[in-house]
């Protein structure tokens, strides 16, 4: 038995989903949750639902983005971060969320999709420590 490949069944799913309103999306809906309990997949959801809204952001050119720093951003940090992103990634919009994290000596830590762009106080200062032994 082959193994189900859940971004081929997020695709699938976004797909039969995909301009759809009203009762006809409820209808798809209704129809895709039976198929996933049939198919034992209910478990998997999170993953495939994750993978759904990932597909959703590509079709419409946005991102989504964490950041955490020790204290709150001005607006004008979080543009600046946001410009960057857009740049980054080559996308319209970019959805930010916000943490604060008293932990992070300074500086902030981006996550945007599986990549960290690390620039806390602390990374900067392991850095320096490893390149310090090495020379």
């Amino acid at each position: 038995m082959s193994k189900l490949n859940i971004k081929k069944l997020a695709q699938e799913i976004y797909d039969s989903l995909k301009d759809k309103e009203g009762e006809e999306f409820l209808d798809v809906s209704r129809k895709v949750v039976h198929r996933m309990k049939d198919m034992r997949m209910l478990s998997k959801a999170d993953s495939i639902f994750g993978e759904i809204g990932k597909i959703s952001d590509l079709e419409h050119n946005l991102i989504r983005a964490e950041v955490t720093s020790s204290v709150k951003l001005s607006k004008k940090i979080v543009t600046e971060i946001e410009d960057e992103i857009k740049r980054r990634y080559k996308v319209k919009e970019v959805i930010l969320s916000l943490h604060d994290d008293p932990k992070i000596l300074g500086g902030f830590k981006i996550r945007v999709r599986d990549e960290i762009i690390d620039s806390t106080l602390l990374n900067k200062i392991s850095q320096l420590q490893e390149y310090l032994l090495k020379n």
